[in-house]
């Protein structure tokens, strides 16, 4: 499985390959993230391990520590709100100059073919909105953002709309 042996490669970067590995990990995070609430659950058992190992190459302790600390456990199952919640302050407080590219990366699957995605991808990018500062939030295409939460809103499937509404709730501070 692609997610599986990509956090396998993690134990293989060196000094060399680490920097265009981590830029790797930089383009796939959002995606492994959102995988973890795939209805396959080999796909979620694949993403837990791929996290678990790449955290400690994302050269954030507090990043590391938290998806190992609730992901390392196959049986488990992750609560999508808490945890998209928790992962957002971690991930904007470590990488604050990313938040914008990781919201526009979880609105790219606001389309996609799976609603346990499209699901998750609404919570990420709620929480990661609700939890960015006032400065940050200056940064943000309000105009596109709420374009694309009134599509999610006309989803065909009623999980996904009342993710987006729980998403939409949070952005009371806009």
């Amino acid at each position: 499985m692609a997610f599986r042996l990509f956090g396998m490669l993690a134990n293989f970067t060196t000094s060399n390959t680490n920097s265009k590995f981590k830029d790797q990990i930089d383009t796939s995070f959002i995606q492994i993230v959102l995988h973890l609430f795939d209805s396959n659950q080999q796909v979620v058992k694949a993403c837990k391990s791929a996290l678990c190992r790449l955290g400690a190459s994302m050269d954030n302790q507090a990043l590391s520590e938290y998806l190992y600390d609730k992901l390392n456990s196959d049986s488990e199952v992750v609560d999508c709100n808490k945890f998209m919640n928790e992962l957002s302050t971690i991930v904007i407080g470590g990488y604050p100059g990313k938040a914008d590219i990781f919201i526009q990366r979880c609105i790219g699957f606001f389309t996609a073919q799976w609603p346990e995605l499209r699901s998750a991808a609404a919570l990420f990018s709620g929480h990661m909105l609700h939890n960015l500062d006032e400065d940050m939030r200056e940064t943000i295409n309000k105009d596109q953002i709420g374009d694309a939460f009134t599509q999610l809103m006309k989803d065909s499937d009623s999980s996904v709309r009342a993710d987006a509404a729980r998403s939409i709730c949070l952005l009371y501070c806009y």
